[in-house]
């Protein structure tokens, strides 16, 4: 096991495809902590650059063992969360900050979070997987240009929404009164259970005309509830960073055969 300790961090971008536990500090401390082989250890690169902590790998690796890594910070600090470029899933157990929290997936990865509970809730979704989230955010901003499908519970306020591609976006407000609004485009649809709602629709008169049509509130969301778990066998060749691609050549990676049951590789905090 290795720990890594920092003196603040209120960003996490994860680079690299290991599945990550975003969960509340220890003794109100910074950290990182690694289960995994020596190889996977000495291969992955963990740093804190100004406010941001950033999970990249800079050498190969091959395990078929259990990759651990848990990101802990105090509740009510985090305010940023990606997930970059990599088929990685994340899991959020802590507490945003009260003033923001914001969440971008790039990669095929699945979200599951809990704890959005921010004055502005803002998602940037792309990618295949789902981004699955509760909270309690007095606005929110929705951008979703698939194929996955993006689900938050918890809307007051007002909710903007930017519908796009070929994904789904599923929203269950808190409350009768929260405004919707936004544009509907592509193949994907907008589900929401309550609330005042109005999209942009490209089907409006003239050729560049957009139609404001009311929405209609579907029935109850059920909110899916995927099995987060640990990495276990894989294969890393070259250079994930945070940058996006390799600093020698494009980086690969495969599955490899897990020493372990998947019944033994739930995430826990």
């Amino acid at each position: 096991m290795q720990t890594y300790t920092f003196d603040y961090f209120e960003t996490v971008a994860i680079c690299t495809p290991i599945n990550v536990l975003i969960a509340p500090a220890i003794d109100n401390k910074y950290q990182v902590v690694v289960e995994a082989e020596a190889p996977v250890r000495k291969g992955l690169a963990i740093d804190v650059n100004g406010k941001g902590l950033g999970v990249a790998s800079n050498l190969t690796f091959n395990s078929s063992q259990p990759i651990k890594v848990t990101v802990r910070l105090p509740q009510g600090v985090l305010q940023y969360t990606e997930l970059n470029f990599v088929n990685s899933d994340l899991l959020i157990n802590v507490t945003f900050s009260k003033s923001k929290g914001e969440i971008v997936k790039r990669g095929n990865g699945t979200m599951l979070i809990s704890g959005l509970n921010s004055d502005l809730a803002k998602f940037s979704v792309a990618g295949s997987g789902n981004v699955v989230a509760t909270g309690n955010a007095s606005y929110t901003e929705l951008f979703n240009t698939g194929p996955g499908s993006l689900y938050f519970s918890g809307a007051n306020g007002r909710v903007i929404v930017t519908q796009s591609q070929d994904g789904d976006t599923y929203l269950n407000p808190a409350t009768d009164s929260v405004q919707i609004l936004g544009v509907e485009t592509g193949n994907g649809t907008f589900s929401y259970t309550r609330g005042n709602c109005t999209l942009q629709n490209p089907d409006g008169p003239g050729e560049t005309g957009f139609a404001l049509l009311p929405c209609r509130p579907s029935g109850a969301i059920a909110l899916p509830r995927p099995t987060m778990q640990w990495t276990c066998g894989l294969a890393v060749q070259g250079n994930f960073t945070c940058m996006g691609g390799g600093r020698y050549g494009p980086p690969s990676y495969s599955a490899q055969p897990c020493a372990l049951d998947s019944s033994a590789l739930a995430m826990s905090a």
